[in-house]
């Protein structure tokens, strides 16, 4: 006797009634029916032949996250990855995770990868230097992708990076701050610019010069260069940089010159979590990447390219948020 026979006798009903709960029909039945086919499966064993489920639905429940071979072009933090899974697992999704090179990327049509890959859609993670033929083989099929951290027109969810550089700026301009500078090291993702040209609106908006610090360095280099600043006659009294590299070093050339965070002069990063120095376990005042928040929005907007591939979404870029003022205080230097 067949599992689904079973089920529909130990719950009084006939197999195709089983065949309408168990597959994409469920709403013809009552709550009550079909809580009690869902209870009989579950104790005989029951599974779900996901093939079966695929052809019925024209689904394979499935997301594929698209990344290239080379790590610097695909960055997948923990809270990133938490938020896209998530928000898959509460719609009964699962997630497919491939690792391409350039050369294969230029090969196969998207609608032949989704079929290959047995996916719905691609969440495609490649955060700069993207290869031509994905850009366009994406444009060209309409197939179902979003982009993730990508400064694309339309189909894309980024943080909002210009924001972030003005709300670690004007979080300094309420503390009382006017010598203010921005450092970044040569990155060739669209943060860096953006989170600069977010800095030096805040400071053009508060009748203030904006001074850019960008410099190819190592974190010794860095050091020196910011040795050098604060040994000017009017030295800085807050720092917005790029992230914790080069904060941290910025950090440490201001305590070489006998200036500390915050007592002397203030400091800004930007990081996924709050961000300690590895040396000293000092804190600093983060403005935080909504990296969770990011993968949830790019998986809601997925589904509904999936449900309508031709329509374009618009760019959606998501909030940052500003941590503790751990490393930043009122500017008591005139």
């Amino acid at each position: 006797m067949s599992i689904l026979k079973q089920i529909a006798e130990r719950s009084g009903v006939s197999v195709a009634t089983v065949g309408h709960i168990l597959g994409s029909k469920p709403h013809r039945h009552s709550k009550d029916t079909s809580r009690r086919v869902i209870e009989n499966a579950a104790l005989l064993g029951y599974r779900p032949n996901s093939s079966a489920k695929a052809v019925a639905s024209g689904r394979f429940h499935c997301v594929t996250l698209l990344l290239s071979t080379d790590p610097h072009r695909s960055n997948v933090p923990d809270k990133l990855l938490c938020g896209i899974y998530d928000a898959l697992a509460a719609n009964d999704y699962h997630l497919n995770v491939v690792r391409l090179t350039d050369e294969t990327l230029s090969q196969p049509s998207l609608p032949k990868f989704l079929c290959q890959r047995m996916t719905d859609g691609i969440l495609v993670n490649y955060t700069d230097r993207i290869p031509q033929p994905l850009l366009d083989g994406i444009r060209a099929d309409r197939a179902p992708a979003v982009w993730l951290n990508s400064k694309q027109d339309a189909d894309c969810v980024r943080p909002d990076d210009f924001g972030a550089g003005k709300l670690a700026t004007e979080h300094l301009l309420e503390l009382g701050h006017r010598n203010i500078l921005y450092a970044v090291y040569d990155t060739q993702h669209y943060s860096g610019e953006d989170r600069y040209r977010g800095y030096r609106a805040a400071m053009e908006a508060a009748g203030l010069p904006a001074r850019l610090e960008r410099h190819v360095a190592s974190i010794a280099d860095w050091v020196s260069i910011a040795r050098n600043w604060f040994q000017l006659p009017d030295p800085p009294t807050g720092v917005v940089a790029y992230g914790k590299y080069p904060g941290q070093a910025i950090a440490y050339a201001g305590h070489l010159r006998g200036m500390r965070v915050p007592d002397d002069f203030s400091l800004v990063v930007f990081e996924g979590s709050p961000a300690v120095d590895d040396t000293t376990g000092t804190e600093y005042t983060t403005c935080l990447v909504p990296e969770r928040e990011l993968g949830a929005a790019a998986v809601d907007m997925l589904f509904k390219k999936i449900e309508e591939p031709a329509v374009t979404r618009p760019s959606t870029p998501i909030p940052f948020s500003l941590s503790e003022p751990f490393s930043s205080a009122y500017c008591t230097r005139k």
